[in-house]
């Protein structure tokens, strides 16, 4: 089983952050969806943050009871 590497601590969204959501594809292993990370996403159910691109944030904040913490500005 793979980990799933933490957030910064500043909760900084680097460049080269991808998104540590799962991938809706595979049902038995961890795959991330990979896009380019946009914004950190706290997950109560975890108590962790993750790195989510805009597709992903906006379906875990609004079906999965995330918290948004930080985004970056649209470019």
């Amino acid at each position: 089983m793979s980990t799933i590497p933490p957030v910064n601590e500043d909760n900084t969204i680097s460049d080269d952050a991808t998104c540590q959501e799962a991938s809706i594809w595979p049902s038995v292993i961890y795959v991330p969806c990979g896009d380019r990370a946009v914004a950190i996403v706290y997950q109560p159910k975890d108590r962790r943050s993750y790195y989510m691109c805009d597709s992903c944030t906006d379906h875990n904040v609004k079906n999965r009871g995330g918290q948004l913490i930080a985004r970056k500005p649209a470019l």
